[in-house]
């Protein structure tokens, strides 16, 4: 496989995990994409930050001192139950 082949499979994949349900995200956190300071997030979208996945509760462009751990108006950790 070329790597060209990996990113368009791998770019699937990513557009693919928006579906998964949130328990299911949770065993496969490595789909969803790395979090990015001065990024556009819709609401919903799901991303990874320091090996935990969040949700975006509202749209914005993210910045350096709205950090997902820091910032709950704006990120919610989805977490096992229990956690």
């Amino acid at each position: 496989m070329t790597r060209e082949r990996a990113l368009q499979l791998r770019a699937m994949i990513e557009k693919a995990s928006v579906s998964l349900p949130d328990e299911d995200a949770l065993e496969a956190v490595e789909l969803f994409p790395v979090y990015q300071t001065d990024h556009a997030y819709k609401t919903g979208d799901r991303f990874r930050y320091d090996g935990k996945l969040f949700r975006v509760l509202q749209d914005h462009t993210s910045a350096e001192q709205w950090k997902p751990d820091e910032a709950p108006s704006l990120y919610e950790r989805i977490a096992e139950p229990g956690d």
